[in-house]
């Protein structure tokens, strides 16, 4: 069985994160994500199935909405003047963003060891701040208002 988890359940930490680093979620979601791990592992061990988890790190997509990182970048570029200083608070954390579209081709990268019992991060292979991500908006919400970006 594959439980897709979540990198919230990690404590926050200033380098990359392995999947033997400590867990310790420090908000509702990760601790909700981390007490499923549990209830995962104990519904496939009474029934002596193999259980993979995937902790999959900060999703994004351009059709994303609500509360999220990338629709609120989006949203502030839309309304701010940009000829001032963009400010975005954590804008230097390392973080590791996935589209929707590369987490779905991670796990299903996965599917053939899924038979592995443990844990596997589902990361992008470059890691970027989250300024980064504001420089993948800009180019998506340029073409969407056809402003120069």
């Amino acid at each position: 069985m594959f439980y897709c988890s979540s990198g919230h359940v990690y404590a926050p930490q200033p380098t990359a994160i392995s999947e033997d680093a400590a867990t310790e979620p420090v908000s509702l979601y990760g601790r909700t994500k981390w007490m499923a791990e549990f209830a995962a592992k104990d519904i496939c061990a009474a029934h002596d199935i193999p259980l993979c988890i995937g902790r999959v790190f900060s999703i994004h997509d351009p059709a994303q909405t609500g509360p999220y990182l990338r629709p609120n970048i989006a949203k502030r570029l839309a309304q701010e003047n940009l000829s001032q200083p963009f400010e975005l608070p954590g804008a230097d954390s390392i973080r590791d963003f996935l589209t929707a579209e590369q987490a779905a081709r991670i796990i299903v990268r996965l599917a053939p060891r899924m038979l592995a019992i443990g844990y596997v991060g589902a990361g992008a292979d470059r890691p970027i701040g989250g300024a980064g991500l504001v420089r993948i908006v800009i180019p998506a919400f340029s073409r969407a208002t056809r402003c120069p970006a």
